[in-house]
């Protein structure tokens, strides 16, 4: 049986990754790495080659379309489908919740089918939960009076923690963003201040996620060596954040005038 053409040798595929999974073969994919939509109403348009020739474009939100309805239905009898069934029975038929349930679940059940190791998933909804929830200020307070004046030093931290977690600064200020929030509300600091600590703690502990170092190392041929790649990384990363909670503090705290 011929090698399918996305793996013989290095292929780029540009486009909807649901199409793409569907032509593999069963069992063939070591790691995927997957960063889930946002609903951030953007329109992103990702251009290829020397002519800038438009390969691929997405629409950033949860909108239940034809395209929904279609990979819904070709979801055959299971629990994948009865779990999506229940959640949109719960949600609303076509709500926007319906509509993201079913997009990643769809995508979810591929990548399982052929073989992959999943690396980042459902970051949004955790957040819309501990939102929606309570849980996002509950933990707030108990930071704030835990950390008290010393939460900017901790917060490019908590940053740093999130994109460790998840491998990404997107990721990251979804799931901590409104934490640090709530928490310099209470405090009565400088929120603008503090949500930018918390992207800049976030963007500079990206590199340091395992799921980045795992594909960098395999991308350029050194995989097996992620061990030295970390002891190379974790220390100058640590110091960069270091140097982002010093300057946090030094802008709330001493010139406060410069913070909001």
């Amino acid at each position: 049986m011929a090698e399918h053409r996305y793996l013989a040798g290095n292929a780029l595929v540009c486009g909807d990754n649901y199409a793409a999974l569907r032509e593999l073969p069963d069992e063939c994919i070591d790691l995927v790495y997957l960063d889930p939509p946002f609903n951030s109403n953007q329109f992103y348009v990702a251009a290829f080659g020397d002519k800038g020739m438009v390969a691929s474009q997405l629409r950033d939100i949860w909108r239940w379309t034809v395209e929904s309805q279609n990979a819904f239905d070709r979801l055959p009898r299971g629990q994948l489908r009865d779990s999506l069934r229940g959640i949109r029975l719960q949600a609303g038929e076509n709500s926007p919740m319906a509509a993201y349930a079913v997009f990643m679940g769809v995508r979810l059940a591929e990548m399982r089918r052929v073989g992959s190791t999943i690396g980042v998933t459902t970051m949004v909804m955790m957040a819309v939960v501990m939102a929606d929830t309570g849980m996002t200020v509950l933990l707030a307070r108990g930071i704030a009076a835990a950390s008290g004046p010393l939460f900017p030093v901790v917060s490019p931290f908590i940053g740093l923690l999130g994109s460790f977690m998840s491998g990404s600064n997107t990721n990251s200020n979804v799931m901590f963003g409104l934490l640090q929030l709530e928490t310099a509300r209470a405090l009565e600091i400088g929120t603008v201040t503090i949500s930018a600590v918390q992207s800049i703690g976030a963007s500079v502990g990206s590199p340091m996620a395992p799921a980045k170092v795992l594909v960098g190392a395999a991308v350029v041929g050194l995989a097996g060596q992620e061990r030295k790649i970390f002891g190379v990384v974790i220390p100058y990363i640590l110091i960069l954040v270091a140097l982002v909670a010093v300057e946090a503090i030094l802008l709330i705290r001493v010139f406060p005038a410069l913070s909001r």
